[in-house]
């Protein structure tokens, strides 16, 4: 699982920090390119709170 950095930390044009995810899997030994994260399919997982915030309901 990672946390996505603040807007302020996005790439210029980008909706995800696909630069900053690639570096984090590197320091980790995973060699992959920012443009192959950008081609794979992922998954938002909210809290029940996060959920009724995006709903209205917070």
């Amino acid at each position: 699982m990672a946390v996505l950095p603040d807007e302020m930390d996005l790439d210029a044009g980008e909706a995800h920090a696909w630069r900053a995810l690639s570096a984090r899997a590197q320091a980790r030994g995973a060699m992959v390119a920012p443009e192959d994260l950008r081609q794979l399919p992922y998954v938002m997982k909210l809290t029940e709170r996060a959920r009724a915030a995006v709903m209205g309901a917070g």
